[in-house]
């Protein structure tokens, strides 16, 4: 594979490019503070592109999450409302350990990449 660090970086377009990410306090919205589990981080993606057309919540689309050390858990992705060609998708992690946890994320459809691979190295909470 090819790693490459520039402003723009021309990937196929038949893929989506990460445009966005976020990390906050895991769990449902709505929870309290208290509710929450601390020891978890919550990740958010967004994807744009092209490649969204004609998809929607119930296309079968699937975030795919590779984790070299912990659990991905609650993961989902949706269409981003009033947003074309952007996509989201968010999964909270538990790490093992207090060793840094590298991340790897895509969208596929049908057996198929949607979106050039999200790469990401996140430190977890310790205590």
């Amino acid at each position: 594979y090819r790693l490459t660090w520039c402003d723009e970086v021309q990937i196929p377009n038949s893929l989506a490019r990460s445009i966005g990410t976020w990390t906050g306090i895991a769990g449902p919205p709505g929870l309290s503070f208290k509710e929450r589990n601390s020891n978890k981080v919550k990740v958010v993606i967004d994807f744009k592109g092209a490649c969204f057309d004609g998809l929607d919540r119930a296309s079968g689309v699937e975030l795919i999450v590779d984790v070299s050390h912990g659990v991905a858990t609650d993961t989902a992705n949706y269409p981003v409302v009033g947003e074309p060609h952007r996509w989201r998708a968010m999964f909270d992690i538990e790490a093992t350990g207090a060793d840094p946890v590298d991340l790897r994320a895509y969208l596929r459809f049908d057996g198929k990449a949607l979106t050039e691979t999200w790469m990401y190295q996140l430190n977890p909470i310790t205590a």
